[in-house]
């Protein structure tokens, strides 16, 4: 009986979901909820609990009014991955015991799962893929985030930005301006040197010509580059100001068309 009422209720909340929680990382995020809530809980199983959470994700689409066709397609195959990533339960498990998942976390769920059984032999070799092999799109989009959170002045390009990670030596100088933090820039290269995105030599290679300028306006040492970026190493989200938790999230869906940047970001 108590199985049956815990049921009902969970058709009850599936009408307002149908029209308030969409894409798939909403959906885990409403998962991992639910599953902190009752099978961490021993108040039911896994088996359970998925069954459930299945009959949510069958609940009829309700979209916005100027919502496209595409739209639609993208929430069914959304739906789709979620009802698949929840059948691996071993896979769910490792992410969902967890005691906090956020955005962030979802984004690297999705992604390990897509990885599931691939065999690109750029990701399998080393597990490295370096910025200059990344996809021009991922670059753009990497820039954009530089430009969205002015971390950088004048707003720099996607050439130069691959040529200030790989030599040092991009057509201007850019300076990281008074009005952000240092740390800032420092999460994102942090991120990408985590990914394996940078050379073992980065931070020479990046200050020794004196092209990146700190906040103070002087050049960039090699000490202090490495200072803040390592300043994030290890770290926990919670420990991120709110500004930081932004940039992990966009550095983080851009990534997510690397797989092996994913991979090592999670180690």
């Amino acid at each position: 009986m108590r199985e049956h009422v815990s049921y009902l209720l969970s058709l009850l909340a599936s009408k307002e979901e149908a029209s308030e929680v969409h894409g798939a990382v909403q959906w885990l995020l409403k998962a991992y909820e639910d599953y902190r809530n009752r099978v961490a809980n021993n108040r039911i199983g896994y088996k359970a609990f998925k069954e459930e959470f299945h009959v949510r994700l069958r609940m009829p689409i309700s979209l916005d009014e100027d919502a496209t066709y595409s739209d639609l397609l993208q929430e069914a195959t959304d739906r789709d991955k979620v009802k698949h990533i929840l059948e691996v339960r071993k896979f769910t498990e490792e992410y969902f015991r967890s005691p906090v998942f956020e955005e962030a976390d979802a984004i690297k769920m999705i992604v390990a799962y897509n990885c599931i059984g691939t065999k690109d032999k750029e990701n399998l070799s080393d597990g490295i893929l370096p910025i200059t092999n990344y996809p021009q799109e991922v670059v753009n989009g990497l820039v954009e985030i530089i430009h969205k959170h002015k971390l950088l002045t004048p707003a720099i390009t996607a050439e130069d930005f691959v040529l200030l990670l790989t030599t040092g030596r991009p057509t201007c100088k850019y300076m990281i301006p008074p009005y952000t933090y240092n740390v800032d820039f420092g999460l994102v290269l942090y991120m990408l040197l985590t990914a394996g995105a940078l050379a073992s030599n980065w931070c020479s290679v990046i200050c020794k010509p004196g092209m990146l300028i700190t906040r103070n306006g002087t050049k960039m040492m090699r000490k202090n580059l490495s200072a803040i970026v390592h300043t994030h190493d290890g770290y926990k989200r919670f420990q991120l100001s709110e500004k930081q938790k932004e940039i992990e999230t966009d550095v983080l869906r851009v990534l997510s068309e690397v797989p092996s940047a994913i991979n090592n970001l999670r180690k």
